[in-house]
């Protein structure tokens, strides 16, 4: 009995606390060109429950050994929904954009 009481309890702190939700989701990053520029682009549900009025994006790209980090910075994103972000980027030329991988690191909220 104490066993079916304590699983109990476990599985209602496990719910309470969102069951180790992400405080944002993302789809895959990548590189898109815009002419000569180049642009970051993906999507993001914000899961913090407050809306984000700029959002910092760490990232890493890499191709074949090189593998470097930088960051964008994104404004307004909603809580509860998924928006369309991105950044313009001098990481890659517009003639490599489908050469690198792009990582995404860490999301923070920045109020």
């Amino acid at each position: 009995m104490k066993k079916i009481l304590f699983l109990a309890v476990c599985c209602c702190v496990f719910l309470a606390t969102g069951c180790g939700k992400e405080d944002y989701e993302y789809s895959d990053f990548k590189y898109k060109k815009d002419g000569e520029d180049v642009e970051i682009v993906g999507k993001i549900k914000n899961n913090t429950g407050k809306d984000c009025p700029y959002l910092k994006v760490d990232y890493e790209y890499s191709s074949g050994s090189l593998t470097e980090e930088n960051s964008f910075t994104y404004m307004d994103v909603p809580n509860g929904k998924v928006t369309n972000i991105s950044g313009p980027s001098d990481d890659v030329t517009a003639d490599e954009v489908n050469d690198y991988k792009i990582n995404v690191k860490k999301i923070t909220c920045i109020d």
